[in-house]
């Protein structure tokens, strides 16, 4: 009840349980914290990566980004990258109908023809707090053909439950999107190189490298 995925919980206890007496010491109980996991630095960077690997990277995001109040990270993120976003129909208000990276939404029973358009034309995809329904996949077979998926959820039982992403993260939406943020603008920003190589021509190509130590710039270049 105090980890995994926000939400309603069910708690059924037998009658003479409800009926029986306990010690409580009610003057010095405090409640035990709500376990939030959240994604290392070196996770945001190995997904950064795999996604600066990308042609025509794409995010998924999913109702748990509203959970953990991360919509403006989303959209912030979105816009570093240059990446459109397919929002689920939990997910939809994540980022504003008329933004210009909205994508639409996808799948069995809430596509737009746009969105299913840009789903399959897509070679990475970056889940964030979704769960894979069929309500936004449709066919596995047809979602998850000549694409790379990363998965990032606060429940772990969710990752892989559908079908298996190519990376994993484990992690409160909030939390993994300010690294993704922190780590984007970074790696974007060649100001801390001795010398930077410039990008590559597109928008949502990866970020620039650095001459002296040819890795991606980020904190390592410093």
């Amino acid at each position: 009840m105090r980890s995994g995925r926000p939400g309603p919980v069910l708690i059924d206890l037998p009658f003479d349980v409800q009926m029986g007496e306990i010690e409580f010491d009610i003057d010095t109980y405090e409640p035990l914290p709500v376990y939030k996991p959240a994604a290392s630095r070196k996770q945001i960077e190995k997904a950064v990566q795999i996604m600066n690997e990308a042609e025509r990277p794409l995010i998924v995001a999913g109702g748990g980004i509203i959970n953990a109040d991360a919509s403006e990270l989303l959209q912030q993120f979105a816009e570093i990258a240059g990446i459109p976003v397919i929002p689920t129909l939990t997910g939809w208000g994540s980022i504003p109908d008329d933004h210009a990276l909205m994508a639409g939404m996808c799948g069995l029973q809430t596509s737009h023809r746009y969105g299913t358009a840009t789903m399959l034309a897509s070679d990475f995809v970056l889940g964030i707090g979704n769960r894979w329904t069929n309500r936004n996949t449709g066919s596995p077979w047809v979602h998850c053909k000549g694409r790379k998926f990363i998965h990032v959820d606060i429940e772990p039982a969710q990752i892989g439950r559908v079908f298996t992403p190519d990376y994993g993260i484990v992690s409160d939406a909030k939390a993994a999107l300010q690294l993704f943020v922190e780590v984007a603008t970074e790696w974007k920003a060649p100001a801390n190189c001795v010398t930077a190589a410039p990008g590559p021509p597109s928008a949502r190509r990866a970020s620039p490298t650095c001459n002296t130590c040819a890795r991606p710039i980020s904190t390592a270049c410093r």
